[in-house]
């Protein structure tokens, strides 16, 4: 582990650890990793990691800050409903990319484990029983649509095809060329097939283009690889996609562009999402939840969209060596341009460190924007109950904000191009138990930018825009009277 010299050990101010933190902490955990395999393997006995959910001061718990308690997400349990509804875009979103919409009316190869016939994927009577085989027949052809039945339980397979040996492969190495030529891997109507991929790496795409993913779990052993990871890609849609289970990433874009994710979930992982020097992507009416350590990691990447997304309780087991490091709801490292807008964030624990009888509190904020990270715009959101902060920046960084509430703020807001904002309980109707849909006498009812469409909220709906992940989509609160937040600004 890297040592820190015995000044900075006494300093009181709590920031430079945090940096510190956010900065080397990723590199320190997956050099001690590799350290931790080379133990079990009987080289060194002495190392092991430890990611406790609660934190000691010489032998003395330190209570938590928290508002609510961050939860593990049950990942072999499948028999629950946890879909959501589509949000509808914002209309403030960015109308740069056009929707993807699969051309259907080609050939369907049929898959379902629980058939008995002739096994060709030609009709669900006679549907391939394994998935890989479908994925052989769909390589160097275009616009054909694999449909998945439930069948009778998990579809365990190692996937032999694509040029990734190391990964699962979804979809071909092959590019599509339009719409019309959109291969299209989807669960049969009313059902939610489980797969789950054997290799290290997970379920992965590898230069693929015009691929949609529709309707699908995709799970994996909470410490082995990613759950989908999205390399060198274009022109792919995700859509009411469950990801559960991840070493690392839950999805994973890498150098990817015009990607679209709408209405998954994603939990379990070490980072729900990273966005990795990839641009141009949108993430709309998603829920990313119980995750590790980090909500969204956005790494190097620029002018992404995310609307409508309800992030939450990140970061209950996120160590480095002995060390709780806390939570992060999204973390900007790099990356510019990027639009946060009718997003709820909350609940994300805090962690720390303790040198000669000084506690050090680290992470456990809502937003965080590090080394070189400029011109994100926050915009009609909800960020609460964040411990250390709704929103971060480090020197010289700022983070314009308009017409968000941010509650339960002790590190301040970014004062740059701030207008319109609030700091109130936006009143959830039960945040303990995952529901984030806002009371009828909610602060951040109608408080969202004026003239902002809100045509997708039901009536009565107060003629504005509701803050948060609910805002201008059907789920938005109907409520017989109307209340207004009063904006105030907030200082540092």
């Amino acid at each position: 582990m890297k040592k820190i010299s015995r000044a900075t050990k006494k300093q009181k101010q709590v920031e430079p650890i945090a940096n510190w933190v956010n900065q080397s902490g990723p590199k320190l955990l997956a050099a001690f990793m590799v350290v931790v395999g080379v133990t079990l393997f009987g080289a060194v006995a002495a190392l092991a990691i430890v990611f406790p959910t609660s934190l000691k001061v010489d032998g003395v718990a330190k209570p938590t800050t928290t508002t609510t308690t961050a939860k593990q997400f049950p990942l072999a349990d499948f028999s629950a409903d946890y879909k959501t509804t589509l949000a509808a875009p914002s209309a403030t979103a960015s109308a740069k990319l056009a929707p993807i919409t699969p051309v259907l009316g080609g050939k369907v190869i049929y898959v379902d484990n629980s058939a008995r016939g002739a096994k060709n994927g030609k009709t669900w009577a006679n549907a391939y029983t394994s998935l890989n085989d479908a994925l052989i027949e769909l390589k160097n052809m275009a616009g054909v649509t694999i449909e998945i039945a439930q069948g009778s339980g998990m579809y365990v397979e190692n996937f032999t095809t694509g040029p990734d040996s190391y990964g699962c492969a979804l979809g071909v190495d092959d590019s599509g060329t339009g719409p019309e030529t959109t291969n299209v891997i989807k669960a049969k109507f009313g059902e939610q097939p489980v797969l789950k991929c054997l290799k290290g790496n997970g379920f992965r795409t590898v230069g693929t283009k015009w691929l949609a993913i529709d309707g699908l779990t995709l799970y994996r052993e909470p410490y082995a690889g990613s759950g989908l990871e999205i390399r060198d890609g274009e022109n792919i849609l995700l859509t009411n996609v469950k990801i559960l289970g991840a070493r690392n990433s839950g999805l994973a874009l890498t150098h990817s562009t015009q990607v679209q994710v709408t209405n998954s979930l994603i939990q379990g992982a070490l980072h729900g999402v990273s966005v990795w020097e990839s641009s141009d992507n949108t993430f709309t009416g998603n829920t990313i939840s119980n995750n590790r350590c980090t909500g969204m990691y956005v790494y190097g990447a620029n002018t992404n969209t995310f609307s409508n997304n309800l992030i939450y309780s990140n970061g209950y087991e996120c160590g480095v060596l002995d060390y709780f490091v806390g939570g992060v709801g999204v973390r900007l490292q790099q990356s510019n341009n990027n639009r946060f807008i009718l997003n709820t964030i909350d609940n994300h624990p805090a962690g720390g460190w303790y040198y000669e009888g000084q506690w050090y509190d680290t992470n456990g904020r809502g937003i965080i924007a590090l080394a070189g990270s400029t011109n994100n715009l926050v915009q009609d959101s909800i960020i609460s109950n964040n411990p250390l902060g709704g929103l971060y920046a480090e020197a010289g960084l700022d983070i314009p904000t308009t017409y968000t509430n941010v509650w339960q703020v002790n590190a301040g807001l970014p004062t740059a191009a701030s207008i319109g904002n609030a700091s109130a309980d936006p009143l959830f109707e039960n945040a303990a138990a995952g529901n984030y849909h806002l009371k009828c006498d909610s602060p951040s009812r109608n408080a969202g930018t004026p003239g902002a469409s809100y045509a997708n909220e039901p009536a009565p709906n107060g003629g504005r825009v509701d803050q948060g992940h609910e805002g201008n989509t059907p789920k938005a609160a109907k409520c017989p009277t109307v209340k207004n937040l009063i904006p105030i600004e907030i200082a540092d």
